[in-house]
């Protein structure tokens, strides 16, 4: 029984409890088959299987003197198979001239002895209803966006989200973007999993004058929004079709998020379980409540109209844009969305083409943040897809029209305790924690721009000390920069706060032992109190 909803049933979030039902059934069919059939099927299975791993294991390990152990991960691939064996996926080659000479040591040490190093399976490859996924995320190449990339990949494996998850990195240079592929190489894609990607873009950062010239100033967000669309065109399973200009795979659904961003559990494009999920208004398809071609979904954010308030859309758009004929309740219901935007390929690709073409002038008009939402939410007014939102895919700003209502109704006293054990909670979640903003409660702070953290998931690196677990009792914020100084916390914005700073020292040090058990030596200790690295006065 779901507790929160006594007369509905709760479904089950564990990706692998849905194998079990395929494989329940399976098993179901063949106990009703003749014993006979079943044992010449058994025969011949067994006996396919036999020729085929010795077949594999010939051409793998023909005239190596001494073969790998049978759980290798190493990257040698399989060239020239004939017969049966060139219908089973193969790694590609990679000689071993092409790793850099820095990291074939410890890629060898660290990959070529095991597998997986962690107890979180793999998911299944699409979800109940055949829908495939493909997670995204913008990044560049700082030292921010570094460890949030491997704290964002962490947290995928972790709650075992399915489909591939791609990092796209724009704007680095040669040297940066090197360092950035052994370091997903040897750090992620080998010790969490081949899903794992990382697509390089160009630079895009660049404002432009009006004659088109560079004007010696950047604005990263430029970077999402061309990003994503570099991925569709050149990403790996991605492309446009030549022919039709259309996208070669326009069913797989692409989920947008931000690096700033930590899965607390998958996300999907069924939104069917209506406790679940708290939605803005009502539902685009009814009877699905499912992404689909023609009905994308996205959280929402809290700038409502603005976009078609302040910006003069059709200065850039035209003056017959469909978006111009949005009206004033459809441009606060279906159009004030950030990310997790959620989307067919085909959908998402038709929202790319605009905002690329878009964000420049709207960035021109309004030269603040938010310019590339903006032109977003034009984007998709223009290509006539408004968007169902839904409130609680995330949770950012304590005390927000976001997840706030699922985390009260955690019970007083264990929210700290929930968010440290998320997968022995039984109630609905938020499915990401989005740590944008700086949390503070008591004396416990987490805010993402402290130096300290850019080498996080390192060897040398303390991890975070862990917070009390009855840390929503505390009242009050302290005030880092000014000794003594305090703000009072209503009860509400605790359990908010200690929620925030909870889950991400838990997502944090996690995803930290998880580097330093792979590669370090120990665990580390947890002495890092970030409140404390701020010099007060």
């Amino acid at each position: 029984k779901n507790p929160h909803h006594p007369n509905k049933m709760r479904r089950p979030n564990a990706p692998l409890q849905q194998r079990t039902g395929r494989v329940s059934a399976s098993i179901r069919k063949l106990k009703n088959a003749q014993s006979s059939q079943i044992k010449i099927l058994i025969a011949i299975l067994i006996s396919t299987a036999l020729l085929v791993g010795y077949g594999a294991y010939q051409v793998v390990y023909s005239g190596a003197t001494t073969p790998p152990a049978s759980n290798s991960r190493g990257t040698n691939g399989v060239r020239g198979v004939s017969g049966a064996i060139d219908s089973l996926p193969m790694k590609k080659v990679v000689e071993k001239d092409s790793i850099p000479s820095a990291i074939r040591k410890e890629k060898s040490a660290a990959t070529s002895t095991k597998k997986y190093s962690h107890n979180f399976p793999e998911p299944p490859p699409t979800d109940q209803d055949g829908t495939r996924y493909h997670v995204i995320f913008s990044t560049s190449c700082s030292g921010l966006t570094h460890w949030q990339s491997f704290l964002f990949f962490y947290q995928a494996m972790k709650v075992q989200q399915i489909g591939n998850v791609t990092r796209i990195a724009s704007s680095c240079s040669d040297e940066e973007k090197q360092r950035e592929k052994e370091w997903h190489e040897t750090h992620i894609q080998s010790q969490m999993s081949d899903r794992f990607k990382i697509h390089f873009t160009p630079h895009f950062m660049s404002v432009k004058n009006e004659d088109g010239t560079d004007s010696n100033k950047d604005y990263k967000f430029f970077n999402k929004p061309f990003g994503l669309k570099h991925w569709m065109e050149h990403g790996e399973g991605m492309g446009l079709d030549p022919v039709t200009g259309k996208m070669v795979d326009e069913d797989v659904v692409v989920i947008l998020l931000d690096p700033d961003m930590a899965f607390l559990r998958p996300i999907t494009a069924d939104f069917s379980e209506e406790e679940n999920f708290i939605i803005s208004g009502p539902v685009k398809n009814h009877e699905s409540k499912r992404v689909e071609h023609g009905y994308p979904y996205a959280q929402l954010y809290a700038f409502g109209a603005q976009p078609f308030r302040m910006i003069d859309i059709a200065t850039f758009a035209g003056k017959d844009s469909p978006a111009l004929l949005a009206t004033a309740e459809e441009q606060k219901r279906n159009y004030p969305v950030g990310p997790p935007y959620i989307a067919t390929s085909r959908d998402m690709y038709a929202i790319a083409t605009k905002w690329t073409e878009f964000v420049p002038s709207v960035h021109k008009q309004y030269p603040e943040l938010l310019a590339e939402m903006f032109a977003f939410s034009i984007a998709a007014a223009h290509v006539k897809l408004p968007h169902t939102i839904v409130n609680s895919l995330m949770i950012s700003n304590p005390g927000g029209r976001e997840g706030d209502a699922f985390i009260h109704n955690i019970p007083d006293g264990e929210v700290c305790e929930t968010a440290y054990h998320l997968n022995e909670y039984d109630g609905p979640l938020p499915n990401v924690i989005h740590f944008c903003q700086r949390y503070i409660i008591g004396d416990w702070l987490f805010a993402k721009h402290r130096p300290h953290l850019k080498e996080f998931f390192s060897c040398d690196s303390p991890l975070l000390k862990d917070p009390p677990m009855d840390l929503e009792k505390t009242l009050y914020a302290g005030v880092p920069e000014k000794i003594g100084e305090k703000k009072t916390l209503t009860a509400k914005n605790a359990k908010m706060n200690a929620f925030m700073v909870c889950g991400i020292h838990a997502a944090m040090n996690e995803a930290g032992e998880f580097f330093k058990k792979n590669h370090c030596e120990g665990k580390g200790e947890k002495t890092l109190q970030l409140y404390h690295t701020i010099v007060a006065k």
